[in-house]
């Protein structure tokens, strides 16, 4: 899992860790984060903080090389749909 999640006492703290890929974003990461913070909700979370791990970046973007490796061609609409 490249995401680190820590809920209690209405806090929700979501950490990108991903460094050695600059945090980049791919659909797994996407979707784990989506349901983080649907438990968070259901838990009364009243404050959520993102953060990237390590020291180059919080977070460079999308993973190209992921985008680029997605088998069918599908385009980012395609697969931002399904979560």
């Amino acid at each position: 899992m490249s995401i680190r999640v820590d809920l209690g006492g209405g806090v929700l703290r979501l950490v990108m860790d991903k460094p050695a890929r600059g945090n980049a974003l791919c659909p797994s990461m996407m979707k784990d984060m989506a349901q983080a913070f649907d438990e968070g909700a259901v838990a009364g979370v009243r404050v959520a903080l993102l953060e990237g791990a390590g020291d180059r970046a919080f977070c460079t973007g999308y993973d190209l090389a992921e985008l680029h490796s997605m088998s069918g061609g599908e385009a980012p609409e395609d697969w931002a749909s399904s979560f």
